[in-house]
């Protein structure tokens, strides 16, 4: 009856056909009397280059011929399933989605429900996308003709874990396939489960913003977002469902599924599998063709056939909106089942339990999002009482504009909570969500916020808030869709920030660079806005000030000679010199250079000219520079002022010593200063450089090598003794020197050259010198470091003939502040050694193996410290992960 139904269905030829094309509107009425999804299909066709629509359009018979024959075996074979003509189906073969190879071993076993040892019960149906009314899913995505199922199904698999380890529905993590296609363990062509893992497990993937689909594998990794590396997501672990490969545990991966989310499995595609519509497929038509990888969701039993429900990647024009349900056994559907566990770095709530000014809760899914693609755990709570009880198992609380008072009790939680972890107060509670105000850069820096918080010793706290808040964004239902709300003042989250020294003043600002050129509409306080207050005697680390450089907290705002509406207080800059005497602003561009030690008079300058007088001192520079421009970044990109206080109860991130001792090959590394060695690890050569850097930017100084005798330099990612980077760099006679010399938080490489006093910087570590300067004289030894707190490392010279430092605050080979300090013989060492973002002078003495830190450029040691051996190599860095 099947074949007698579809015989008009071939010389099918509309009287309305188009003139200009005329084939199209033939197939389309062939389409529409087989009961095909037209719609669909043309909107496919549009996005078809010439060739490939014309092939479709002249090879459409035949795919009507194949739904033919495939309903004919489905009425044969008894079964109940539905096949028709879509995006997938009209396609010719050469076109339909990749396939990946059908390598199944000759014999899989199948264990169905009843068929092996008992198990806990499960219920007789189950769905992920409707679980107390939730869907626990991410949207169906389309792989194209490339063969990249691996890669979304893995992917799939573990966004929904993501938000059920969230134990929220509303997150919507969305990670890159192409970053697993372009710089992964498959291709087009293949791809593996298990490498997949691997991969996701040791490399990671990025968001999918950061490396949109492409659907091709010959994109270069390259491609992807400049800041990848901080982007990445990895999870925690994988396993074989049921126990191996090639098995399949029919009431195991029920009970994986259930209890632990979905899974990702591999399955055989037959020729009929492109025509599913809908119901429960099994095979009934055609030959294999290859495989498949696809999620496993849910399950469920209709007229006594058990099926799965699971999750393709063919878009959501194809089977049921992109989803299906298949018999159990069929398929080998269950093949190579892997569960995949989550990471997670920590667990944030968002609290507005204050009757907030307006809800952020509902408000904050973007930012959500990412700290979810970020490893985090991310809950919300209205609840009316903020106790003890509610905090203890969160790593990082963000108390959004209250507007109700704190009692006495909610305090004391709320400190208890915080212990010696960090506090961040920041701007009005939209900071991370209004899209008129920067989002995208908002959102990267709540990543940033809630790293440094979640790491610290006790909870991390982030107040959003504000006193004498006039301004609020339009977003409805809470403020009117015509324009900004007025507020009342909002004093209550200044009772929380007293409780730790930082008080919330204004929240206005003059902004020449906000991008809808509403210069004053408020975001966020200027510079004297959030004060640590006297009362307070806390140190502002390291840790607090790398953050604040994430901002451009320098920023000025004078445009075009216009003059800010409101101008910093020099005695807040003062406040800034003296943390532990006055009040506090804690601005990174409050962070000003050193002071300058007078310049030698005319004659004392070395010959060459190379260490002439500057132009103007340092202040004099600053300046002239002053302008509407961001200051220098440390790691990330904005575009607007974000003005942050931050203090941190526990480490302040100082650098501290260490030595590498060529006579055995091993780096004894002190991570306080005590004397005392904290690390030991076997490294190296005898005849080695060491060095030292945050290679890889996760706020950790590890160890390397430059090796004179190959020009070799090799650099270890997490001190494991195994080298990560390989670079042929330089010359048999250079000093090895590293830096972040460009402000994007990694430290790259860099030689001094003696013989032509050379400096040769390499910005990516791709072997080839970024930025060459002559500077210094045969015989000096290199020096480098952030000498005033911008967030670049620049360089310097260290002259044993005369015992004087020469440090160049900005590569222009012009030395901005020179000191005379050590003794000949002494080894010059450069750190952080007081954790507040700048880098000072010190030496080595290997005669008495004694360490002079001097912590303010004044040429009198702060510390000293008998550490190391004579002849062992000085060598500095951040060593404790933070």
């Amino acid at each position: 009856m099947a074949v007698a139904i579809f015989i008009s269905f071939l010389a099918f030829s509309p009287a309305a056909a188009a003139a200009e094309e005329p084939e199209l509107e033939e197939m389309k009425g062939a389409v529409l009397a087989a009961g095909g999804d037209w719609a669909a299909i043309e909107e496919m066709l549009a996005t078809l280059s010439p060739e490939d629509r014309a092939l479709v359009i002249a090879t459409y018979p035949e795919r009507i011929a194949e739904l033919v024959r495939v309903r004919q075996a489905i009425e044969e074979a008894g079964a109940s399933w539905e096949a028709g003509l879509n995006p997938v189906s009209i396609l010719p073969p050469e076109l339909r989605p990749g396939l990946g190879a059908a390598d199944f071993p000759v014999e899989v076993l199948t264990i169905l429900p009843g068929g092996g040892p008992s198990t806990d019960a499960v219920p007789g149906e189950w769905d992920w996308r409707n679980v107390s009314g939730d869907s626990w899913m991410t949207p169906i995505k389309d792989q194209g003709n490339c063969g990249s199922g691996w890669a979304f199904a893995a992917l799939g698999a573990v966004e929904a874990r993501m938000k059920l380890a969230a134990n929220n529905p509303n997150l919507r993590p969305d990670l890159s396939e192409q970053y697993l296609l372009s710089c992964g363990p498959g291709n087009c062509s293949s791809g593996s489960s298990n490498l997949t893992a691997d991969w996701l497990l040791c490399q990671g993937t990025v968001d999918d913003a950061c490396f949109r689909y492409r659907g091709l594998d010959t994109v270069p990794c390259t491609e992807s977002c400049f800041d990848r590396d901080a982007r990445k997501y990895k999870i925690e672990g994988w396993c074989w469902v049921s126990g191996e490969p090639d098995v399949i545990d029919v009431p195991r991966i029920q009970q994986e599924v259930l209890f632990g989310g979905p899974v990702s499995s591999k399955m055989a595609v037959y020729e009929d599998f492109y025509l599913y519509d809908d119901d429960i497929y099994e095979h009934a038509a055609g030959a294999l063709v290859g495989s498949q990888w696809v999620d496993i969701l849910g399950w469920g039993t209709n007229n006594s056939t058990d099926y799965w429900i699971c999750k393709n990647s063919w878009g959501a024009a194809w089977g049921d909106s992109g989803w299906f349900r298949i018999k159990m056994g069929d398929s080998l559907i269950g093949y190579e089942a892997v569960a995949y566990q989550p990471r997670i770095d920590g667990k944030v709530l968002f609290y507005e339990g204050h009757g907030p000014v307006y809800a952020l809760l509902g408000n904050y899914s973007e930012w959500g999002n990412r700290l979810a693609g970020n490893g985090y755990l991310v809950h919300s709570s209205d609840e009316a009482n903020l106790t003890a009880e509610l905090l203890e198992c969160y790593d990082v609380v963000v108390i959004a504009n209250p507007g109700a008072a704190f009692t006495a009790d909610e305090l004391a939680a709320i400190k208890e909570f915080v212990g010696r972890g960090r506090v961040i107060a920041a701007g009005d509670g939209d900071l991370f969500e209004n899209a008129v105000i920067y989002q995208q850069d908002n959102v990267k820096a709540a990543v940033q916020y809630v790293d440094w918080l979640a790491s610290g010793n006790g909870g991390g706290l982030l107040l959003l808030g504000g006193d004498g808040v006039d301004w609020l964004p339009p977003i409805a239902p809470m403020g009117p869709a015509d324009g900004p709300a007025p507020l009342a003042e909002n004093d209550v989250i200044n009772q929380v920030g007293d409780l730790f020294g930082l008080h919330f003043n204004a929240d206005t600002v003059s902004d020449p660079l906000r991008y809808d050129g509403a210069v004053t509409n408020a975001i966020l306080g200027p510079k004297e806005d959030i004060l640590v207050i006297e009362a307070s005697s806390l140190r502002i680390s390291k840790d607090a000030f790398a953050l604040a450089r994430t901002t451009p907290s320098g920023y000025v705002t004078a445009a075009g000679g216009a003059d800010p509406e409101v101008r910093p207080q020099e005695a807040d800059v003062e406040a800034a010199l003296n943390p532990e005497e006055t009040p506090l602003s804690v601005m990174a561009d409050e962070v000003l250079p050193p002071d300058v030690v007078p310049m030698p008079a005319d004659g004392e300058v070395p010959p060459g000219g190379e260490l002439a007088d500057p132009a103007v001192t340092p202040d004099e520079d600053e300046e002239l520079d002053a302008s509407s421009e961001p200051v220098p970044m440390a790691g990330l990109s904005f575009t607007g002022p974000i003005v942050i206080a931050a203090i941190d109860f526990g480490r302040k991130g100082e650098d501290t010593i260490g030595v590498f001792r060529p006579s055995n090959q091993w780096w004894y590394l002190d991570y306080d200063n005590d004397a005392v060695p904290d690390f030991i690890i076997p490294y190296g050569l005898n005849g080695d450089q060491a060095i030292a850097g945050d290679w890889d930017g996760d706020g950790k100084d590890t160890i390397g090598v430059f090796r004179p005798s190959n020009q070799g330099w090799y650099l270890d990612y997490n001190n494991d003794a195994i080298p990560d980077f390989f670079i042929p760099y330089g010359l048999n006679g250079d000093q090895a020197v590293a830096g972040d010399w460009n402000g994007d938080g990694k430290d790259t490489i860099g030689v001094f050259r003696p013989s032509n006093q050379g400096w040769y910087l390499d910005y990516n570590n791709d072997a080839v010198p970024d930025q060459m300067i002559v500077y210094g004289l045969n015989g000096d030894l290199a020096v480098a470091g952030d000498w005033n707190g911008d967030g670049k490392d620049t360089i310097g010279v260290f002259r044993p003939s005369n015992r004087g430092w020469y440090l160049d605050y900005n590569n222009d080979a012009v030395p901005d502040q020179i000191i005379v300090y050590g003794l000949t013989g002494d080894v010059p060492v450069v750190g952080d050694w007081n954790g507040d973002g700048k880098d000072t002078i010190g030496v080595f003495r290997p005669s008495n193996r004694g360490w002079y830190l001097d912590y303010n450029n004044d040429a009198i040691p702060d510390l000293i410290i008998f550490y190391g051996l004579t002849g062992d190599q000085a060598i500095v860095g951040d060593w404790y992960k933070r």
